[in-house]
């Protein structure tokens, strides 16, 4: 939910002087010039009112809860990826409606986004420069893959269906990132414009990420060996980052926000998002690599000693091979910087109030594309409007979406809405 202050209604009255005149000459009442709607004098606070921009600028306060999450693939169903949303067994069935929409490479995405942002004006003096200091914290979980036809078939229906055949894996990659911000900063507004700046304490929480330039799997026919070609990396900083015990994993970022008003009607918006850093602490685990390895098997020890002193373990030969690389350091990583720019615009057909949105946005983690979007919007009553949207890009092909604002009143605003991968 976000809130909103009702925006200054510009109101346009005609006034007119009747001089003494005789009955005869007195003008007709319908001849009476009638005073033009609101509707027809737009102020930039009543296109951020319609427009759902997150901003107002009549008040000495606002506070703001937000929350969002979403997916999107190029080719897996919305079915498959919702029962790792929500806990649901896969079945054959959604395993093969996956299959047959697999290409060659692949991409699936998905954000769960939570925060609070309060903003505020010291007394009179500052709110009639347009100036308000802004407080806020924001949580984010960000998982970004592409993938081979083949790898997918690996990890959910196993690799025997590959035996005597050659898995590829290359230009896979998979990157799952969550971290928090506490955000310090001012928004400063002229008659026709608006610029924030926000300044973050950015703490880590988890990370992991593997990226294969090139890799390929053989499987021998009768399963005594598998062969592993690599070339790639691999990091982990999983709950131990996130113990204050340990050197916590920190950073920092900047928020930059400006939209300019051009005519009565029309806005242009422009935002960089999370631009920063976190220094992974020395709990993070890497590993590099460009050899091939022999799988064969587990390595059993001790398994027929029954003592007490027996100390019974089982090795693996793939992954101690792959622990001999592995270095435990600290590493600096940027943050997945959004990038946003977008148009927008109020039209009015025979009383009727349409918007119109269109957008281009770049987040700067491997898996995603330019997101290129448009948006139209009906205004109902006043205070209730239906948005239909297209877009392009992201973690995924073409995907539609629809939300429905069904409260918009002075100080309080609620939209329901989805998005739909098919």
């Amino acid at each position: 939910m976000k809130h909103y202050l009702t925006p200054f209604l510009a109101l346009l009255f005609c006034s007119a002087s009747i001089k003494a005149q005789s009955p005869e000459r007195i003008i007709p009442r319908e001849t009476i010039p009638v005073p033009v709607r609101p509707y027809d004098l737009i102020s930039i606070e009543q296109l951020n009112h319609y427009f759902d921009q997150p901003y107002t600028f009549d008040s000495n306060g606002t506070f703001q809860v937000k929350s969002s999450a979403f997916s999107q693939s190029t080719a897996i169903p919305s079915q498959f990826s919702n029962a790792f949303l929500f806990p649901k067994y896969i079945t054959e069935e959604m395993k093969t409606a996956a299959y047959d929409r697999l290409k060659d490479q692949n991409r699936f995405g998905s954000e769960l986004n939570v925060g609070v942002m309060a903003s505020f004006s010291p007394d009179s003096i500052w709110k009639s420069q347009g100036l308000q200091f802004r407080v806020g914290f924001e949580q984010k979980n960000i998982i970004a893959s592409t993938f081979s036809k083949d790898l997918f078939h690996v990890l959910f229906s196993g690799n025997a269906s590959y035996a005597g055949q050659t898995a590829n894996f290359d230009q896979s990659s998979f990157t799952s990132l969550g971290y928090q911000s506490f955000k310090l900063g001012i928004l400063q507004r002229a008659q026709h414009s608006m610029f924030s700046v926000d300044v973050g304490l950015v703490h880590g929480i988890n990370l992991s990420e593997i990226k294969l330039n090139s890799a390929s799997l053989y499987t021998q026919p009768d399963g005594s060996y598998l062969d592993l070609n690599w070339n790639g990396s691999y990091m982990q900083t999983g709950r131990v980052s996130n113990q204050w015990k340990n050197t916590p994993s920190m950073g920092a970022s900047i928020d930059l926000d400006i939209r300019k008003q051009l005519g009565s009607r029309t806005i242009l918006h422009g935002s960089i998002k999370d631009l920063g850093f976190i220094n992974w602490n020395e709990s993070s685990t890497q590993i590099k690599s460009d050899t091939s390895f022999r799988f064969t098997g587990l390595q059993f020890f001790d398994v027929l000693n029954l003592g007490k002193d027996a100390t019974i373990a089982v090795g693996d030969s793939l992954l101690n091979k792959l622990k001999s690389n592995e270095l435990n350091a600290p590493e600096m990583r940027a943050l997945p910087a959004l990038f946003r720019v977008e148009a927008s615009r109020l039209f009015s057909i025979k009383n009727k109030f349409i918007t119109l949105n269109t957008a281009i946005q770049y987040r700067m983690i491997k898996g995603y594309q330019p997101l290129y979007s448009v948006e139209a919007g009906y205004i109902i009553k006043s205070f209730n409007s239906i948005k239909l949207n297209l877009m392009y890009g992201g973690y995924g092909g073409f995907q539609t979406g629809i939300n429905y604002t069904f409260l918009h009143y002075k100080e309080q605003r609620l939209t329901i809405g989805t998005y739909f991968n098919e």
